[in-house]
């Protein structure tokens, strides 16, 4: 028998799949290529444009289209995921008042989307989003039971129980960032007082460092804020690493008010790992040192001993990684917008 070889016509190339995972933060939108297996293939960041909703989703469009166009060639991209602030509701594509970004107060976002592209779009939270990356592939992949705290512009939760998102009953559970640390305390952006976000918000960071200047001179920030007129994380966590005096302050206080949320969310949920994401999170053990001693004071004796508290595998890119992988799950709370 003669084996008949394929012409070279005849050969189909075979295109790897991959989704589009975009991560919504107050201070930039990231957008990455995601394979079935968690990996990013391309990235790109952008400063999230000021204004609306549409002004915003309008962002966030072209930069999904500048993806398709330049590899969907090279892959076969299934959809798009977006992880967006706030409270979501999956099932109608509402994203009900995100607290760093006014304006929105209930938006549409499913159906902003549904007459722009020819794709499937899944959305969930932010925070959601990226403790299922955490929780699939990354830092806590060899747990059961995982909750994981974003420290970015806001602070977002998220809760996942065997491998699956908890959302509650409405789809806002894992807002731990607006758990109460300190009643009547300082103003928080969702309308609440003494909320946790109002104390770990990027934000109220860099307000707070920039109020204490004057107290320390000699503080090396002084110098970065006389140059620059601004100051941002990085430049508190180079203060830190070289023992500045006002760069300890801010970090001691980080972890005091980062402390006392593990510290509840151990006793609400006795979880096997809590995992610490966002851009924050590059404050590593100097952040995440303090903060475990201060959990141990407020855990309930017999919850803190089993529990690990470990800084995100994926550190600020596992939104969209985990926004990529809603576009590969099958869970009923995931609607396509083609549905």
């Amino acid at each position: 028998m003669i084996n008949k070889q394929p012409m070279t016509n005849e050969i189909e190339t075979i295109r790897s799949t991959a989704a589009i995972g975009v991560d919504l933060g107050g201070s930039f939108i990231k957008i990455g290529l995601i394979s079935s297996k968690g990996r990013i293939l391309q990235f790109k960041e952008e400063p999230t444009p000021e204004g609306g909703p549409e002004t915003i989703l309008q962002g966030i469009l072209t930069l999904i289209l500048t993806f398709v166009k330049e590899y969907s060639n090279e892959y076969e991209i299934l959809g798009v995921g977006i992880g967006l602030p706030g409270v979501v509701q999956f099932k109608e594509g509402f994203v009900i008042n995100p607290p760093n970004m006014p304006g929105w107060k209930s938006f549409n976002v499913l159906q902003f989307f549904k007459s722009k592209l020819d794709l499937p779009v899944f959305i969930d939270n932010d925070a959601n989003v990226m403790a299922l990356a955490e929780a699939v592939w990354g830092a806590g992949k060899d747990c059961r039971q995982i909750v994981c705290l974003t420290l970015g512009t806001g602070v977002g939760g998220g809760i996942v129980i065997d491998k699956e998102l908890y959302h509650g009953a409405s789809g806002g559970a894992g807002e731990l960032g607006h758990v109460i640390v300190q009643a009547g305390g300082r103003q928080c952006g969702c309308g609440n007082k003494g909320c946790l976000e109002a104390y770990l918000g990027a934000n109220y960071i860099i307000a707070h460092t920039v109020e204490l200047l004057d107290s320390y001179p000699a503080s090396i920030l002084n110098k970065i804020y006389s140059e620059s007129a601004e100051l941002t994380p990085p430049d508190i966590l180079e203060a830190v690493k070289a023992d500045d005096p006002l760069g300890m302050k801010i970090v001691d206080e980080m972890a005091y008010y980062l402390g006392i949320g593990i510290g509840s969310i151990i006793n609400v949920f006795n979880p096997d790992m809590v995992i610490i994401g966002g851009g924050l999170c590059n404050f590593g053990e100097y952040l995440l040192g303090p903060a475990r001693k201060v959990a141990e004071e407020c855990a309930m004796e017999g919850l803190f001993e089993d529990v690990k508290i470990v800084q995100a595998e994926f550190k600020n890119r596992a939104g969209v990684i985990g926004a990529g992988s809603l576009v590969f799950g099958k869970n009923e709370y995931r609607m396509s917008i083609n549905d």
